[in-house]
């Protein structure tokens, strides 16, 4: 049974139905008229809106993204629409995976979730890449907040994930919020092209959430008005996430008792630098000190 209707302070209430009728125009249309940060709510209807979520293929990506929608999910309504990569989607129906690409009732950990496919040119003429993730999940949004009403629109990840999802909130009358993952601010905005689209991204959201101080004072230092920029920093599972017994943690996993032991956690791509971790852990070895790295 859907629960109460947050208030907005100072804007009517829009219609989805004919939001998604008018023509999409990116960031020129004009934000929502909403005083967001001054309502009074009871229950939310959260959209979020991001790529960087996990799917039958990949169960693991963006998990985080769906542990932050089930939380919130807990004192809120959400909805989830996940881009899935057409160059993804073609690679595992030709490796005979499953694909649920397009299914509009998939759900994921109790979770309501559609995954839209999207189309783009890999590689070339990025610049295009928000406005083609927008085209190709415009018909599918219109449709659930024809039915959902959200009251906001989040994402993870500023480009194209959440350039998609500002013209998602635009179209729809309602604020839209991006959360900054890391290497898309610290890295990319060192390349001209990339520091342009972020930078427009950015400055254009109602709101921008990072998970750390060092990120909220570089977005600062870009120049993004310190008041829009909010710090919520991750929780943790404390069901999954627990101290337990070493010894027999060790002999579960087949680890020498007295052998020292270094965990890398994250993804194995060049840009989280593990390769400076193998080098130091080459080092260390030359210097006679044993290290196991798993």
């Amino acid at each position: 049974m859907p629960g109460p209707r947050p208030c907005w302070v100072g804007s009517p209430r829009s219609d989805s139905r004919k939001a998604c009728k008018r023509r999409s125009s990116g960031f020129a249309r004009s934000k929502p008229r909403i005083g967001w940060q001054r309502r009074a709510l009871e229950i939310m209807r959260i959209l979020f809106l991001s790529s960087v979520f996990p799917h039958p293929q990949a169960p693991t990506r963006g998990i985080y993204s769906l542990h932050l929608c089930k939380a919130l999910a807990v004192e809120h309504q959400v909805q989830v629409v996940a881009p899935r990569s057409w160059v993804d989607v073609t690679r595992g129906l030709l490796a005979g995976k499953r694909c649920n690409a397009g299914q509009a009732n998939a759900t994921a950990d109790g979770l309501a979730v559609t995954y839209p496919c999207y189309y783009y040119p890999p590689k070339v003429l990025r610049g295009l890449h928000a406005s083609l993730m927008w085209a190709s999940v415009r018909r599918r949004v219109c449709r659930l907040a024809a039915r959902f009403q959200p009251d906001c629109v989040l994402s993870y990840w500023v480009y194209p994930d959440g350039a998609a999802a500002l013209r998602a909130a635009r179209h729809l009358g309602v604020p839209g919020m991006v959360m900054v993952g890391g290497s898309d601010v610290l890295l990319l905005t060192q390349q001209a092209a990339w520091r342009r689209r972020i930078l427009d991204v950015l400055h254009d959201a109602d709101a921008v959430i990072t998970v750390g101080q060092d990120l909220k004072t570089r977005l600062v230092e870009l120049g993004i008005g310190p008041e829009k920029v909010h710090l919520v920093p991750r929780g943790v599972d404390t069901e999954l996430f627990k101290p337990g017994d070493r010894t027999l943690a060790r002999r579960r996993l087949q680890i020498p008792a007295n052998a020292r032991v270094l965990l890398w956690v994250g993804r194995m791509v060049e840009i989280k630098g593990l390769d400076v971790l193998l080098a130091a852990a080459e080092r260390l070895y030359q210097h006679q000190l044993d290290l196991r790295i798993y």
